[in-house]
């Protein structure tokens, strides 16, 4: 019987987030972005798209590319030089996204809820 893909990231899931490498890499791009950014929250995970470490950094910002530019040489050379399977997702909190969004969206979005 052939193992799927989702078999082999729940098998290895505990062993990966553990490996004192990608352990290194969260714990330092955490620290980059909480260093500019001290409320920012985190969430690391196993994702497949391609296949690596996710951490969701959720920081209340206007713009997120501002907070990108802080880490984005780093994970290039984590992912390029030291075969790392990191990625960093940054979003914006919901009531900041929400906020923004202008009225006729969101009456269009909750019109369509309906």
């Amino acid at each position: 019987m052939a193992t799927s893909v989702q078999d082999l990231i729940r098998k290895y899931e505990l062993e990966l987030l553990n490996h004192p490498d990608v352990q290194a890499a969260v714990a330092e791009l955490q620290g980059i972005i909480r260093n500019r950014y001290p409320d920012a929250h985190f969430d690391v995970g196993i994702g497949e798209e391609p296949l690596g470490v996710y951490i969701t950094a959720t920081v209340d910002v206007e713009d997120t590319d501002e907070v990108r530019d802080l880490y984005t040489d780093r994970i290039v050379e984590l992912q390029v030089e030291e075969r790392l399977p990191v990625y960093v997702i940054t979003v914006r909190p919901s009531h900041r996204w929400m906020d923004d969004a202008p009225a006729t969206v969101m009456a269009g979005t909750r019109a369509d809820n309906h």
